[in-house]
Protein backbone atom coordinates (compact mmCIF):
# COMPACT_ATOMS: atom_id res chain seq x y z
CA UNK A 1 0.00 0.00 0.00
CA UNK A 2 2.81 2.41 0.84
CA UNK A 3 4.52 1.74 -2.50
CA UNK A 4 1.30 2.48 -4.39
CA UNK A 5 0.91 5.85 -2.68
CA UNK A 6 4.54 6.70 -3.34
CA UNK A 7 4.28 5.67 -6.99
CA UNK A 8 1.16 7.79 -7.35
CA UNK A 9 2.94 10.82 -5.88
CA UNK A 10 5.94 10.23 -8.19
CA UNK A 11 3.61 9.98 -11.20
CA UNK A 12 1.81 13.16 -10.15
CA UNK A 13 5.11 14.97 -9.71
CA UNK A 14 6.36 13.80 -13.12
CA UNK A 15 3.12 14.94 -14.71
CA UNK A 16 3.44 18.34 -13.03
CA UNK A 17 7.00 18.70 -14.40
CA UNK A 18 5.82 17.81 -17.91
CA UNK A 19 3.03 20.38 -17.68
CA UNK A 20 5.50 23.06 -16.51
CA UNK A 21 7.80 22.23 -19.43
CA UNK A 22 4.89 22.60 -21.86
CA UNK A 23 4.02 26.00 -20.37
CA UNK A 24 7.61 27.22 -20.60
CA UNK A 25 7.93 25.97 -24.18
CA UNK A 26 4.70 27.75 -25.12
CA UNK A 27 5.87 31.00 -23.50
CA UNK A 28 9.18 30.93 -25.41
CA UNK A 29 7.45 29.97 -28.64
CA UNK A 30 4.93 32.82 -28.36
CA UNK A 31 7.36 35.44 -27.05
CA UNK A 32 10.38 34.72 -29.25
CA UNK A 33 9.19 32.46 -32.05
CA UNK A 34 11.35 29.55 -30.96
CA UNK A 35 10.23 26.15 -32.15
CA UNK A 36 12.87 23.94 -30.57
CA UNK A 37 13.22 24.67 -26.85
CA UNK A 38 14.71 22.59 -24.08
CA UNK A 39 12.50 23.73 -21.23
CA UNK A 40 14.14 21.46 -18.70
CA UNK A 41 17.52 23.12 -19.31
CA UNK A 42 15.96 26.49 -20.20
CA UNK A 43 18.07 26.86 -23.34
CA UNK A 44 16.80 27.84 -26.80
CA UNK A 45 18.33 25.99 -29.72
CA UNK A 46 16.90 27.37 -32.98
CA UNK A 47 14.20 29.72 -34.14
CA UNK A 48 12.09 28.48 -37.08
CA UNK A 49 14.33 30.52 -39.40
CA UNK A 50 17.52 29.21 -37.79
CA UNK A 51 18.52 32.67 -36.56
CA UNK A 52 19.76 31.62 -33.12
CA UNK A 53 22.10 28.79 -32.32
CA UNK A 54 23.75 27.69 -29.11
CA UNK A 55 27.30 26.44 -29.05
CA UNK A 56 28.26 24.66 -25.85
CA UNK A 57 31.64 23.60 -24.55
CA UNK A 58 32.90 20.40 -23.02
CA UNK A 59 32.88 21.84 -19.51
CA UNK A 60 29.18 22.57 -19.72
CA UNK A 61 29.37 25.84 -17.81
CA UNK A 62 29.23 28.29 -20.70
CA UNK A 63 26.75 29.04 -23.45
CA UNK A 64 27.30 31.06 -26.61
CA UNK A 65 24.18 32.25 -28.37
CA UNK A 66 24.34 33.93 -31.75
CA UNK A 67 21.59 35.90 -33.44
CA UNK A 68 21.65 38.10 -36.54
CA UNK A 69 23.57 40.99 -34.98
CA UNK A 70 24.95 39.91 -31.61
CA UNK A 71 26.76 37.22 -29.63
CA UNK A 72 25.68 36.45 -26.07
CA UNK A 73 28.01 34.55 -23.75
CA UNK A 74 27.06 33.21 -20.32
CA UNK A 75 29.76 31.67 -18.15
CA UNK A 76 29.70 30.26 -14.63
CA UNK A 77 32.62 31.60 -12.58
CA UNK A 78 32.15 30.81 -8.92
CA UNK A 79 34.32 31.84 -6.00
CA UNK A 80 35.75 35.02 -7.54
CA UNK A 81 35.35 38.61 -6.37
CA UNK A 82 33.81 40.92 -8.97
CA UNK A 83 36.74 43.32 -8.48
CA UNK A 84 39.22 40.62 -9.59
CA UNK A 85 37.35 39.82 -12.81
CA UNK A 86 38.66 41.27 -16.09
CA UNK A 87 37.25 40.65 -19.57
CA UNK A 88 38.85 41.53 -22.92
CA UNK A 89 37.44 40.92 -26.38
CA UNK A 90 39.31 40.96 -29.70
CA UNK A 91 38.74 39.37 -33.08
CA UNK A 92 36.96 36.06 -32.43
CA UNK A 93 38.08 35.66 -28.81
CA UNK A 94 37.07 36.64 -25.31
CA UNK A 95 39.74 36.53 -22.63
CA UNK A 96 38.53 36.23 -19.04
CA UNK A 97 40.96 36.84 -16.20
CA UNK A 98 39.59 35.74 -12.84
CA UNK A 99 42.24 36.12 -10.20
CA UNK A 100 45.16 33.90 -11.23
CA UNK A 101 43.20 32.04 -13.91
CA UNK A 102 42.90 33.02 -17.56
CA UNK A 103 40.25 31.55 -19.81
CA UNK A 104 39.98 32.11 -23.55
CA UNK A 105 36.70 31.52 -25.34
CA UNK A 106 36.64 31.10 -29.12
CA UNK A 107 33.64 32.72 -30.80
CA UNK A 108 32.10 31.64 -34.12
CA UNK A 109 32.45 35.16 -35.64
CA UNK A 110 34.45 38.36 -35.22
CA UNK A 111 33.04 40.88 -32.77
CA UNK A 112 33.27 44.61 -32.02
CA UNK A 113 35.24 44.79 -28.75
CA UNK A 114 33.97 48.27 -27.85
CA UNK A 115 30.36 47.07 -28.00
CA UNK A 116 30.89 44.75 -25.01
CA UNK A 117 28.31 44.88 -22.23
CA UNK A 118 28.86 42.63 -19.23
CA UNK A 119 27.27 41.81 -15.90
CA UNK A 120 28.51 39.54 -13.14
CA UNK A 121 26.10 38.39 -10.47
CA UNK A 122 25.93 35.28 -8.26
CA UNK A 123 28.85 33.63 -10.03
CA UNK A 124 27.41 34.09 -13.53
CA UNK A 125 29.08 36.34 -16.10
CA UNK A 126 26.87 37.56 -18.96
CA UNK A 127 28.54 39.19 -21.96
CA UNK A 128 26.86 40.81 -24.97
CA UNK A 129 28.83 41.77 -28.09
CA UNK A 130 27.95 43.07 -31.53
CA UNK A 131 29.14 41.12 -34.57
CA UNK A 132 31.31 42.69 -37.24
Amino acid sequence: MFDDKRRKKDDEFDEMIREMQKIIEEVFKNAFGFENISAEGFSARFSPEGEIKIIGNEEGNEDIIEDGNKIYVTIEIHGIDKKKLRVKAKGKKIEIMAGDEIRIIELPVKIKPRSMKKTFKNGVLDIELEKI
